[in-house]
């Protein structure tokens, strides 16, 4: 009794797990990008080449009149350092405004380190630096 031929199957379509794959991927950029507020309206930050892609959380940011704010609301350095989460003072960030006096954005950074800031960065917007 001769045995009946099996049935071809059909090929599965290469690009399925491609598509997987690519959806994966998508999924872990999404999860692992970094999301942060934008900085308070009104500043316009330093511009240079090699800055990072979103302000960091906790950013204090020095208005183009030299005011210290953070979260938008005008501060001083010590009542800004005791308000910074303990994880969020080393170092101190800082995004100073364009216009903002330099004496005053160094003198900010000073008082912050006589706080007991190990150090303080100035964050800039990136863009094309002269």
């Amino acid at each position: 009794m001769p045995l009946p031929t099996p049935k071809a199957r059909p090929k599965a379509d290469p690009t399925l797990g491609l598509i997987n794959v690519v959806f994966l991927m998508v999924m872990f950029f999404l999860i692992a990008g970094t999301l942060a507020a934008p900085p308070p309206p009104g500043i316009n930050p330093v511009a240079t080449a090699e800055a990072d892609e979103a302000p960091p959380p906790d950013l204090l940011t020095v208005a183009a009149d030299g005011t210290l704010l953070r979260g938008g609301v005008a501060s001083d350095p010590e009542s800004a350092w005791l308000e910074l989460p303990e994880y969020h003072r080393n170092p101190v960030r800082l995004l100073p405004d364009r216009d903002a006096p330099a004496a005053r954005v160094v003198e900010i950074a000073r008082a912050f380190r006589d706080l007991g800031a190990e150090s303080v960065v100035l964050v800039t917007d990136r863009g094309t630096a002269p």
